[in-house]
């Protein structure tokens, strides 16, 4: 099974990306939008997509063949969350 993973970075994230490498039958493919920047601290193991999601192009190559998506990105902060 294919699996896209969308902020592979973040808290809960890099969890299900851990947990999925324990089993074999899944294949991940990972993205985040600071592995797309450049700026993760960590070199990227695995598939991953390096583009913004923002952008079409990048879901399409990340969606490509997927059987499912798990989308943990977001963007937003509680200064902006307010503000909005």
């Amino acid at each position: 099974m294919r699996v896209a993973l969308t902020g592979c970075e973040g808290i809960l994230g890099s969890e299900i990306a851990k947990s999925s490498s324990l089993d074999t039958s899944i294949e991940l493919v990972q993205n985040d939008f600071d592995i797309a920047r450049g700026e993760s601290g960590d070199e990227a193991e695995g598939n991953y997509i390096f583009g913004d999601l923002r952008r079409g192009d990048t879901c399409v190559i990340l969606l490509a063949e997927a059987d499912v998506l798990v989308h943990m990105a977001q963007s937003n902060n509680p200064m902006l969350a307010d503000s909005d």
